[in-house]
Parts: structure tokens; C-alpha cells; sequence
């Protein structure tokens, strides 16, 4: 009996621990999928909660791959300076390969993904115009799910991704 009581409380123990994660919702998120110039582009739009977190998962499923990320902070209510964003795929991968790290508070960024300016083998390429290059191209399809942390109390900002079709 006593082996019993022990068996449930671990399994109930490991049932609560196990559901603290990112897959909570918090913030709010609105978003648009939408075909533009023979691109899909998605359109997100987060504010985050008193904690900082924006965890929210995206209404409409896309897929191509990916070629550009821009990261816009919102006027007034820009998120704090190296706020950070993933964007995970119904695999629980970051689509961005860590690229949505410590983005600043005041400019405009963006990311291209699949093309590298410059001659080194780095995984990520800075260049002085907010803009990130790398190398690695990324294809990606389905339900995704945006966190974003460290924006501060009730932050907004805009994330646009530019998608091509992937090639048959």
C-alpha cells in the first residue's frame, strides 16, 4: 500500500512540474498569413504580459522557407533592450536557429535567412544596418507557437516573416 501511495504522489509530482513551460499561454497575439508578391508573409503582433512572456500559439498554419525576419519594437510601448523571441515548429524547433536573441528596443531589425555576404563560415553575419545574414536556409510547415521573454510589463512589437514556396 504504502508503495502505492509513493508511486502516486511521484506520478502526480512529475504531472505538475512537467506542465510549467512555455507551452502556457500568456500575452496576446494576433497574426495574418497572407500571399504577397509570390511570397507568404506573416504578420505577428504580440504584447506581452506583466511578466514579460508573450507565449502564444499562431492561428494559421504556413510553410515555405524562410527568407527574411524583420523585428519592429512598437513606438511607445517598445519592449525592453535584448528582449528575445523563439518560434517553435509543431517539432518544438526554433525555426530562427537563435537568431530572435537580444534584439534592441529603439531599431527596426532583420534577418536573412539563406544567404551569407560574406566570405567566413559564421553561422550569423552582423552587418552596421541592424540587418543579420546567415548562411543556413530553413524550411518549416504547420502550427507554430512565438514565445517571447525579457519584453517587459505589457510591451508590443511586430515580427514579419517572408516566405518563399519551397522548391518541388
Amino acid at each position: 500500500m504504502r508503495k502505492r501511495v509513493l508511486y502516486l504522489i511521484i506520478v502526480g509530482l512529475v504531472l505538475l512540474v512537467g506542465s510549467q513551460s512555455y507551452a502556457q499561454t500568456s500575452g496576446t497575439l494576433t497574426s495574418s498569413v497572407v500571399k504577397q508578391w509570390g511570397l507568404t508573409v506573416v504578420t505577428l503582433n504580440w504584447t506581452s504580459s506583466d511578466t514579460g512572456l508573450t507565449s502564444q500559439t499562431i492561428s494559421k498554419a504556413f510553410q515555405g522557407c524562410l527568407v527574411r525576419m524583420v523585428y519592429q519594437p512598437n513606438g511607445k510601448t517598445a519592449p525592453s533592450d535584448n528582449w528575445d523571441c523563439v518560434l517553435y515548429d509543431a517539432n518544438g524547433q526554433d525555426i530562427l536557429l537563435g537568431t530572435g536573441a537580444n534584439h534592441d528596443t529603439a531599431n527596426t531589425e532583420s534577418v536573412y535567412f539563406d544567404m551569407n555576404p560574406s566570405a567566413a563560415f559564421t553561422p550569423v553575419t552582423v552587418d552596421t544596418l541592424n540587418k543579420f545574414y546567415t548562411g543556413f536556409a530553413v524550411t518549416t510547415a504547420g502550427i507554430h507557437r512565438l514565445v517571447v521573454t525579457n519584453a517587459g510589463d505589457a510591451k508590443k512589437g511586430h515580427i514579419k516573416l517572408y516566405l518563399r514556396d519551397p522548391p518541388m
